[in-house]
């Protein structure tokens, strides 16, 4: 009977189960005998090796921290940065997990890519520092109930300015959303955000010390002394020649990227903002319908119309990363999804309205009752779609979606295993 109660769903729930085991184990074992053996030549592994050589620079932390284990614990680059990612994903899931349980929802949304799912598809290397990111902003929403407001605010300050300085993208999904969570308290948009202007700060000072031409030799120097196997034939690290270039050009490659650049379908182009906009609507859509399909109860309609209000306002706040900072739609969905979910989960039904207006509310609880109350999809269709269509990590196209979907990874690996 207790089993019985672990798989509400019967077969959906053995499925997904089975599918994820399969390809988690997979995941560990390319990162036994691939990414701790040839690593460097990762584009997404070359981010860590940002390091303070050449003054401060934006995600330098990072690099520092691994080099000091590298010194002083005698823990390879390779090793640590995969054991950090490999840590914070189980503990991630673990909260994640528990508050879905805890909360009486079911599972099954988690095995999408935006959720949990991405090592299965995209493997750990991808996600650089994002698993440790996420975490970080979920403990401090989680002690938001636990904690004293000074306290919270202290220990909610130095853990978020941690987490920008190792990438300054943790500020898009966590400063906005906290100073709303904060504003629950005051009641005061204003005080509220100055509490956190020590992580603004931090963010701004990361806008401004990106690195330039004259620093770039000697943070070289330093990466190539803690990871040599990284400058391949004396070749500068990918990632790390952008440093010093001009932040225009950038912006332009990836809007080029996520909204100009054809795609061609039956010999026609087509504008990659038409894979950006079905990504924009699919994603919410589905975590949602997930959810509330696979959910053995009747989900209350308050409550996930709440979760599609905190999803939408944490699309607003990554627009900067979908529009000109990234092109990476698996880590931006990501930061997306789980960020939302933590918040979510971790608030009362009654809390998150507050933190919004009126017409906000009234607004996305219309877009919720039209969109999510008249038609769902059946627990068939929704696992088709779980299982065939993926979210391109970046560079986008028709084939692209079935092949960073679940299906096709799972026959992949079957057939290296037969």
């Amino acid at each position: 009977m207790k089993l019985k109660s672990y798989f509400p769903n019967k077969g959906y729930d053995v499925l997904f189960l089975c599918v994820y085991l399969i390809l988690f184990i997979y995941a560990v074992f390319r990162v036994i005998n691939v990414d701790l053996v040839n690593g460097w030549t990762d584009m997404c592994v070359q981010d860590h090796l940002f390091n303070f050589g050449g003054g401060f620079i934006r995600r330098g932390l990072g690099g520092e921290i691994i080099f000091f284990v590298q010194d002083y614990l005698h823990i390879p680059p390779l090793i640590f940065i995969n054991l950090l990612s490999g840590l914070s994903y189980i503990a991630l899931s673990y909260i994640l997990i528990r508050l879905f349980l805890k909360r009486g929802y079911a599972l099954n949304v988690l095995i999408l890519s935006f959720a949990l799912g991405g090592v299965l598809v995209y493997n750990f290397s991808l996600f650089r520092r994002d698993f440790l990111e996420v975490l970080l902003f979920g403990l401090i929403v989680i002690l938001y109930k636990r904690m004293a407001f000074k306290p919270w605010i202290a220990v909610g300050n130095l853990t978020m300015i941690f987490g920008i300085l190792l990438h300054e993208a943790t500020f898009f999904f966590s400063i906005p959303l906290l100073i709303l969570i904060t504003n629950l308290k005051l009641n005061s948009i204003i005080k509220s955000t100055a509490w956190w202007m020590p992580s603004i700060i931090a963010f701004l000072i990361c806008c401004v010390f990106k690195g330039s031409p004259e620093s770039l030799p000697a943070l070289l120097d330093r990466a190539a002394a803690h990871a040599p196997e990284a400058f391949e034939d004396g070749n500068t690290p990918y990632l790390l020649g952008f440093i010093g270039n001009k932040a225009s050009e950038a912006f332009r490659i990836h809007i080029m990227m996520n909204f100009v650049f054809p795609v061609r379908i039956f010999s026609l182009p087509i504008p990659s903002l038409v894979f950006a906009v079905f990504y924009y609507l699919y994603i919410p859509y589905m975590t949602i319908a997930m959810i509330m399909a696979f959910t053995k109860r009747k989900t209350d309609q308050g409550a996930m119309s709440n979760l599609l209000k905190v999803i939408v306002i944490q699309f607003i706040c990554l627009l900067p990363m979908w529009i000109v900072l990234s092109c990476d739609y698996g880590r931006v969905s990501f930061y997306w999804i789980t960020s939302s979910l933590l918040v979510w989960l971790s608030l009362k039904d009654n809390e998150i309205p507050d933190m919004f207006t009126a017409k906000y509310n009234h607004l996305i609880n219309n877009l919720f009752s039209k969109t999510f109350t008249r038609w769902l999809p059946s627990k068939p269709i929704l696992t088709v779609f779980a299982l065939c269509i993926g979210v391109v990590f970046c560079g986008q196209s028709l084939v692209g979606m079935f092949t960073s979907s679940l299906i096709h990874k799972l026959y992949i690996v079957v057939t290296q295993i037969i």
